[in-house]
């Protein structure tokens, strides 16, 4: 009996059964069977496209199984969640997403996402995988400002810091010199021979030979199968290369980045934004006072009445614009991106147009009938661009291309519709484009206010997901975050304060672009700093663009939206002027 027992297989850490893997109608990985033990150290070697990168991506949960199964100690991964998957393995890609100027100690800490502890706790264990990594010196370093080699060093330390059981490397020793590249293979080793299992994928032979401390297994592919599985790298046969590779392939040399400078700054404390936040909010509130001189009993009542919900207005729609851009701009990892990107803005077009054309009834059931035709036109596009994004296939840029796609729809039907208009309706439509505060009262604030203030308090609940956002939405993933979920979130709540304040006085422009670059160039791109802090400022900012309005021509109100786009396209032009120089 006990003999028995002895000659059994033991179930192995990690078992591929029948592994296929399709992309694009093409099969790229086809009936791969592995069995890897815990502690094993695996480099998994093959010519472009053989499917290497492919493997760790079907181990990460990143593309779609055709067939087969995938176990972990027995239990078949495609029934984990992100966040269990993010409890296995900790990835380091081939190419690193390469985030705004987000500090060093911060990317790293956004591995322990999966973890669940207190920021503090992260910060701390982040420095530590920094120092173990020889990286401690930069860890109050913009992640922008590293060189190739310093980005690589900071993402081994990566890896120590999501603290899983398996490390999957995707040729991690790009841009490393030789003397980075010895250091980080008997690191690996170290790793192995402390129990931890390294996956590593190599596009050169010769590195192997570099392993000495520990048994290297080696498993080849080619055109997505299996064709060597060698449990001894010092074993291999003098024509491995050729039978791994073909003759015709010949391995190049990493090129060695350059470091890339960028102006010196340092990040906000508690205190400086603290004092951005009462300064911001005081300003805002203070525009209430930019204007003609009110004097008198009429002045007053003018005053209370007018100007001041003006003044709560542009401050709440203000912050609402300006911390949707952020946060659009970091869930579509596009700078260029606004609440109008995903189509929020020509929703509500096109439901103003459609109230207008449908006759003279100025209210609906006790509400005025073109803000709630512009918020029902503008939450019904958003919910079509979030069902998009809810989608778990779905790519970043698909999330962009349809927001695009369904404003230039909806942008199209409006000027069909505009046909019909008589000189009246065409009049009120323009009015309503050109975005302004002069009709703004109390109960447009007050019935405006619940749905800016779920959405200010919706976005910032996100930013610690966003924080790992931040690093790319493959590596996001591979630490525990639900990136559809997320996403889907992002989109429905920034875009429903949005589609409130449009409504309530219509499109105003740039406002979700300006602010939170500006914030950038200030306090650099954390998503804990940018979301907050652009918020402040769009908070400042609109209603003094609004006050501005008001002096600018005697007699006459300038709607903000036409102030906002005069300073906000100069000002964005200036800023890609600077940020050029600076590449």
């Amino acid at each position: 009996m006990c003999r028995r027992g002895l000659l059994m297989k033991t179930e192995p850490w990690l078992r591929l059964d029948q592994l296929t893997v399709k992309r694009g109608g093409k099969t790229v990985l086809e009936n791969v069977d592995l069995e890897i033990d815990h502690g094993e150290f695996v480099v998994i070697l093959g010519a472009n496209g053989s499917g290497k990168s492919t493997l760790l991506a079907a181990l990460l949960g990143q593309v779609p199984i055709a067939s087969g199964e995938i176990h972990v100690e027995g239990e078949n991964l495609e029934s984990m969640s992100v966040r269990e998957r993010a409890h296995w393995f900790a990835w380091l890609p081939q190419e690193s997403h390469s985030p705004e100027a987000i500090l060093v100690e911060e990317v790293v800490a956004a591995a322990r996402y999966h973890l669940d502890e207190p920021r503090p706790v992260s910060l701390e264990k982040s420095r530590e995988a920094l120092e173990e990594s020889g990286a401690g010196d930069l860890a109050r370093r913009w992640w922008t400002e590293l060189s190739g080699g310093e980005r690589q060093r900071v993402e081994i330390a990566t890896l120590r810091a999501q603290s899983t059981p398996a490390w999957l490397l995707d040729e991690p020793v790009n841009h490393l010199d030789p003397l980075w590249r010895e250091r980080l293979l008997v690191d690996l080793q170290e790793k192995a021979i402390s129990g931890q299992t390294v996956i590593v994928v190599l596009h050169d032979m010769h590195l192997i030979k570099e392993i000495s401390k520990i048994q290297t297994r080696v498993i080849a592919l080619s055109e997505g199968k299996v064709i060597l599985d060698s449990p001894d790298a010092s074993a291999l046969e003098d024509d491995a290369r050729d039978k791994i590779y073909g003759e015709a392939h010949s391995v190049k040399p990493a090129l060695q980045t350059e470091n890339v400078e960028g102006a010196p700054r340092k990040s906000w404390s508690f205190l400086q934004m603290f004092l951005w936040c009462v300064v911001t909010l005081c300003a805002g509130f203070a525009s209430a006072w930019i204007g003609p001189t009110l004097e008198g009993e009429l002045g007053d009542k003018i005053f209370s009445d007018l100007r001041v919900p003006r003044a709560l207005v542009g401050l709440s729609m203000g912050a609402v614009l300006a911390g949707a851009g952020a946060v659009l701009q970091i869930l579509l990892q596009n700078p260029l991106a606004t609440p109008g990107t995903v189509g929020t803005t020509a929703g509500a077009s096109l439901g103003v147009i459609i109230a207008l054309l449908s006759g003279t009834v100025l209210q609906l059931g006790g509400f005025p009938l073109l803000p709630l035709a512009a918020f029902v036109g503008a939450m019904g596009v958003t919910a079509l661009v979030a069902t998009v994004a809810a989608r778990s296939r779905t790519r970043t840029e698909d999330v962009l291309l349809a927001g695009i796609a369904l404003t230039l729809m909806t942008g199209a039907i409006s000027s069909a519709l505009r046909l019909g208009f008589d000189q009246v309706m065409a009049l009120d439509a323009l009015r309503w484009s050109l975005g302004s505060l002069s009709l703004i009262s109390y109960d447009r604030w007050i019935l405006a206010a619940p749905f800016f203030g779920i959405s200010l308090v919706g976005m910032l609940t996100l930013l610690r997901p966003l924080d790992v956002l931040a690093t790319g939405s493959e590596r996001a993933a591979s630490r525990g975050v639900n990136v559809p979920r997320i996403r889907t979130l992002g989109v429905g709540l920034s875009s429903l304060g949005v589609a409130a304040g449009v409504a309530t006085c219509g499109p105003i422009a740039f406002v979700g672009l300006i602010c939170p670059h500006v914030m950038r160039i200030l306090g650099g791109g954390q998503p804990r700093f940018l979301v907050p802090a652009s918020m402040m400022f769009g908070a400042a900012f609109l209603p003094l663009c609004d006050g501005l309005g008001r002096i600018m021509l005697q007699n006459r109100d300038v709607p903000v939206g036409v102030i906002t786009a005069s300073l906000g396209a100069p000002v964005l032009f200036l800023l890609v002027l600077r940020r050029s120089r600076r590449v």
